[in-house]
C-alpha cells in the first residue's frame, strides 16, 4: 500500500516538472507568438489606411498633395475670319507667328500663290481692320521691345530659315519666322520680295504729317527704322493686346 502511494507521488512530480518545462519553452521562444510577430512585420499590416501611394515609376505620392500649376501657354493658334493663324510669345509680348493675310490684304503682283506664302500687303487703315480681336498693329515702341529682348543679333534670330535671298536666311530661334514679303509705293509697281520685309506700325512721324513709322529686315541682316505715308503696301504683324 505504501509502495503504490509512493509510485503516484512520484508520478505526479514527474508529470509537474515535464509540465513547467514546455510552459518555460513557449515563453522564450518568439516564433510561436504569432501576435508578436505580426507587429513586428510591416507586409502584414493593413495597407488600406495609409496616405502614401507609389505609382509604376517608383515615385512615391501623397493623398491630399498639393496640385502642379500650369504655365502659361507660349505658344498656340487663333481663327481670324475663317484663317488660322500660329502665335509666339517672346518675352513679355505674344506676336502672331506668320504675316497677316485677311480679306483687306493685297497679294504681291496680285499672284494668289504669293499671299500664301508671304501673307498681304496692307495700307495702314486696311492693316487695323484685319488684325483679330484683341490683337492690334503695333506701335514703334513694341517692336524695339522685341528688338531688345532679341538682342545684338536680333534680324537673324527672327528671321525665317528659309525664302530670303542668298546667304540672308535666319536661324529663327525665337519661332517669329519674319519674312521678306516687299511692298508697293502704289499698288501697282511691287519691289523687294525676297530682299526686304517691311511691317507697318501705327506711330506717326512728327516731322512728316501723314506718314508712319515701318520696321525693315533685308537679307544682309540689317534693320531699319523709317516711314512711309499710311496709303503704302507693307506686311503687317499682330501682336496681342495687353
Amino acid at each position: 500500500m505504501k509502495t503504490s502511494r509512493l509510485l503516484l507521488a512520484a508520478g505526479f512530480l514527474l508529470a509537474m516538472a515535464v509540465t513547467m518545462s514546455c510552459s518555460s519553452d513557449n515563453e522564450n521562444n518568439p516564433e510561436t507568438d504569432s501576435s508578436s510577430s505580426n507587429e513586428q512585420n510591416p507586409d502584414s499590416s493593413d495597407s488600406g489606411g495609409g496616405l502614401s501611394s507609389s505609382d509604376d515609376s517608383g515615385l512615391s505620392s501623397s493623398a491630399g498633395g498639393s496640385s502642379s500649376s500650369v504655365d502659361e501657354a507660349t505658344s498656340g493658334t487663333i481663327n481670324a475670319d475663317g484663317i488660322v493663324y500660329k502665335w509666339v510669345k517672346i518675352g513679355t509680348q505674344a506676336w502672331m507667328a506668320e504675316n497677316l493675310n485677311g480679306f483687306y490684304g493685297r497679294c504681291y503682283r496680285g499672284e494668289a500663290a504669293n499671299c500664301n506664302k508671304y501673307g498681304g500687303l496692307y495700307n495702314l487703315a486696311d492693316a487695323k481692320k484685319d488684325c483679330p480681336s484683341g490683337w492690334h498693329v503695333p506701335t514703334r515702341a513694341e517692336w524695339v521691345t522685341l528688338f531688345d529682348y532679341a538682342g545684338a543679333d536680333a534680324v537673324k534670330l527672327l528671321k525665317s530659315t528659309k525664302n530670303w535671298n542668298g546667304n540672308g536666311n535666319g536661324t529663327d530661334a525665337y519661332g517669329f519666322s519674319a519674312l521678306p514679303g516687299g511692298f508697293s509705293t502704289n499698288g501697282s509697281n511691287f519691289s523687294s520680295m525676297y530682299y526686304s520685309g517691311l511691317w507697318w506700325t501705327t506711330t506717326e512721324n512728327t516731322v512728316n504729317s501723314g506718314s508712319y513709322i515701318y520696321v525693315s529686315m533685308d537679307y544682309e541682316n540689317n534693320r531699319n527704322l523709317s516711314y512711309y505715308p499710311g496709303t503704302h503696301l507693307l506686311s503687317v504683324r499682330c501682336v496681342r493686346d495687353n
